[in-house]
This record gives C-alpha cells, structure tokens and sequence, in this order.
C-alpha cells in the first residue's frame, strides 16, 4: 500500500512540476513581450531599414540645366532644323523645331508640349 501511495505522490508531484515549468515559461515569455513591446515604443522597431531618400526623377528642362546646354544652344538647333526644313519645302512651326531640338539634346525625353 506505500509503495501505490508512494507512486501515487511521485505522479502528483510531476503533474505539478510541469504544471509549474508552464506557469513559468508562460510568465517569463509574457515578461520578455511586455518589456519588447516597451523598449519598440520608446525606441521604434529596432532591427529596420533605415529611411532613405528617394529622388525624383528630373524633367528634360533640369536635365538641360544640369548638363549644362545654354538656350543660345538650343536656339541654334531650332534655327539649323527650320533651315533644314525651308530647304526641303516643309513648313514646321518654331515649337516643333524647339521640340526637335531638345529631343536631339535628350533622346530619351518625352518632350510633349515641353517649351523653354
């Protein structure tokens, strides 16, 4: 009868002591949140990117400037392209030669409408 009762006593002790491991692990994982959680609200998220700056594409007119085309530049191109097109018996308006112009200076711009 002692050695059942004995048995009996070592199963309850051991459904207590994971009960207990639980319990703790359960504390001690809520602990490490909260604290987480504190330390994220003063400080922000603590492993992300850092914020960058993005830039914004530039415009044919910054483009021009940057580079360094003057408007006498391009006001030489518009003259030589309206000559081209009086010798070949064409009429073309100074915005289209502007166009034409700049388009020759930045292939790569979309020049709709765009003056200087």
């Amino acid at each position: 009868m002692s050695a059942s009762l004995l048995v009996a006593g070592a199963a309850v002790l051991a459904v207590l002591l994971v009960a207990l491991g639980l319990a703790l692990g359960l504390w001690w994982g809520e602990r490490g949140r909260r604290i987480d959680a504190q330390t994220r609200e003063i400080y922000g998220q603590p492993r992300a990117r850092p914020a960058r700056i993005i830039e914004q594409p530039m415009s044919p007119e910054q483009r021009a400037e940057s580079v360094g085309y003057d408007p006498a530049t391009i006001e030489r191109g518009v003259e030589s392209i309206l000559a081209e097109a009086k010798k070949q018996g064409r009429r073309m308006s100074v915005d289209d030669a502007r166009a034409q112009a700049l388009a020759m200076l930045h292939p790569d711009a979309q020049l709709e409408g765009m003056l200087l």
